[in-house]
């Protein structure tokens, strides 16, 4: 047993490890691509000028391993594990007894819960550190008098140097004060103050832009984001906890004292299985899994993720982007469960994480213009410097474009970073080199794609850019499955009998995949001899002829598309009538 107590926090951190591992690997994949850490002495600098700078810095460095595996899930729990650590140091200078190590858990998994959610800095863990770490040695200093000008300085520096974080130190030390009965006790109000006037003078010089960032948690959260409860536990819980250490009298023995420790275990435990459940926000773990196998370009594992019953828009873009790929598009599109026009591109919503998602499917496609548009957007969406992931995508647009120097620009950001500079140096032989660019089979087959004259974006509608694409390369498949599936799942048949006598027998469609195919028995249902024309094979005639059969049998009965789904749920005709 004494060896397990002596081993408790490397325990802890195994644990953490483990069930962020298992949890939330994706997690930390999708919020490393959301801030750019630059290594420069400008960038050092320019993190200073704010309050709370150099934990911004140290964080933001701290992230960008984030994109290694199992690193996030490694750093994260190493960071919450000394923040238990310090927690039962401070609680057992206060006297806590057993009961330290247990309090100092219910820190930690506060601290965890915020995690939990991408819009939560990494900063915030850091800044608390830092506190924890003030506390303890501010309460080390026995004499009254030195403690208090100590106190003073300190919540000053840390306010410089951490934020906000600095009142929640103030705070503190003052209630611990109180409960000890110092002497003039009231004196050590002063940290608290000079903390609400720092507050009160960033905000008065643009510091910050709000005083809820310059007094609560809100600072280590995006600034375009409605805060959510979890990223106050750990401020709420901590002046709770000294309350209730110096309500619970250590001194106590035997049967009592191990009766409090297992109802304090017993509250842990609700309190930790009630905060992931609340705050856990698996569900966006698949969005999270999808976004990081098309990031580094997985398309088949998008492909198997998504077999099955899958409804949600932003998943079937990861879908039909990864099928259009790998050139599966025309021919698997209604293979899997497709519901309407937003399921090929999801409406612009202006937040980073749809913007980068919108860029994919336009890069895809080879709508370049759309897709720098998106990458630029979702770039300024992100908090600090940008993303790491836009900024690349805007090299090669601007590659494509031949706009060398805006390029050179993108360019020289990323050969700062740590794990994209390599990138960007391969990237400088294209600068300036059109022949190179027509060479290289993405930059070549992009610029293919670009129109032969200027234009606005989406000027005659986003059909007509697809279809320009699709002429302008026709090796480029891409734009026209995606042109024919947004006529496809809007039912517009009209449209879309218009792209086939268009273009059927040219390079842009030599042929038709089986789903164009049975729309053109949808939209020609009687006119044989234009399926003939068109290529429908005998087998898609002899299929059609089996789906009308069991329709005409089934027309009365009311759940007929239930029945219909096993055999025919993968044809257009299934899709056209039941969907």
């Amino acid at each position: 047993m004494k060896h397990l107590i002596s081993f408790r926090w490397p325990l802890v951190a195994v644990c953490l490890f483990v069930f962020l591992q298992l949890c939330c690997s994706y997690h930390f994949y999708y919020i490393e691509q959301n801030q750019l850490f630059l290594f420069t002495t400008d960038y050092f600098l320019s993190a200073l000028k704010v309050p709370g700078g150099l934990t911004v810095y140290m964080a933001e460095w701290i992230t960008q391993f984030f994109m290694l595996p199992y690193a996030g899930p490694l750093v994260v729990s190493i960071l919450l594990t000394c923040t238990g650590m310090l927690c039962e140091a401070l609680f057992k200078r206060l006297n806590a007894g057993k009961y330290g190590f247990v309090c100092s858990l219910f820190p930690l998994v506060s601290l965890l819960l915020a995690h939990f959610n991408f819009n939560y800095y990494t900063q915030g863990t850091v800044a608390y550190l830092f506190m924890l770490g003030a506390l303890y040695l501010t309460l080390r200093i026995a004499d009254a008098t030195k403690r208090l000008i100590a106190a003073t300085l300190v919540a000053v520096g840390l306010f410089l140097l951490s934020g906000s974080v600095a009142v929640l130190y103030a705070l503190c030390l003052f209630m611990i004060t109180i409960l000890n009965r110092t002497k003039r006790w009231y004196l050590f109000a002063l940290p608290v103050a000079v903390t609400f006037v720092l507050a009160l003078v960033s905000v008065r010089f643009a510091c910050f832009g709000h005083y809820r960032f310059a007094l609560l948690p809100d600072a280590y959260y995006h600034p375009q984001s409605l805060p959510v409860a979890s990223i106050y536990i750990s401020w709420w819980i901590l002046p709770f906890l000294l309350l209730a250490i110096k309500l619970v009298s250590s001194k106590q023995q035997g049967r009592t004292m191990w009766l409090k420790q297992g109802v304090l275990a017993a509250v842990l435990v609700g309190f930790t299985y009630w905060g992931i459940q609340s705050y856990g926000d698996f569900k966006s773990a698949k969005l999270k899994e999808l976004d990081f196998y098309a990031r580094t370009q997985q398309w088949p594992k998008i492909i198997e993720a998504c077999k099955g019953k899958v409804t949600n828009l932003l998943y079937m873009n990861y879908l039909n982007m990864a099928l259009a790929r790998e050139g599966m598009l025309g021919d698997q599109m209604f293979a899997f469960d497709q519901r309407e026009p937003r399921s090929l591109m999801v409406n612009w919503n202006k937040t980073a994480e749809v913007s980068a998602l919108l860029s994919d499917v336009y890069f895809a496609i080879g709508d370049i213009a759309s897709a720098q548009e998106m990458a630029f957007e979702g770039n300024v969406a992100v908090h600090g410097y940008g993303s790491p992931r836009m900024l690349m995508r805007l090299v090669q647009t601007n590659l494509i474009y031949g706009a060398y120097p805006v390029a050179e620009k993108y360019i020289s950001l990323l050969e700062h970073t740590f794990f994209y500079d390599k990138w960007a140096a391969s990237h400088r032989k294209f600068l300036g080199n059109d022949a190179l660019i027509e060479q290289d089979p993405l930059l070549g087959s992009m610029r293919r794609c670009l129109p032969d004259t200027s234009r606005l974006v989406a000027l005659n509608g986003a059909l007509a850019d697809l279809e320009t694409v699709a002429v302008a390369n026709p090796q480029h498949k891409a734009a026209f499955q995606y042109l024919a599936g947004v006529c496809l799942l809007s039912k517009d048949l009209a449209k879309f009998k218009e792209l086939i006598d268009k273009y059927h027998g040219t390079p842009v469609l030599p042929s038709l995949p089986v789903p164009y195919q049975e729309a053109v028995i949808a939209f020609a249902e009687r006119d044989t001899a234009y399926w003939r024309t068109r290529g429908v094979t005998q087998e898609v005639v002899r299929r059609f002829s089996d789906y009308k059969r069991q329709v005409v049998a089934n027309r009365n009965y009311p759940n007929a598309g239930d029945l219909l789904a096993g055999s025919y749920g993968k044809t257009y005709w299934y899709f056209y009538m039941f969907k």
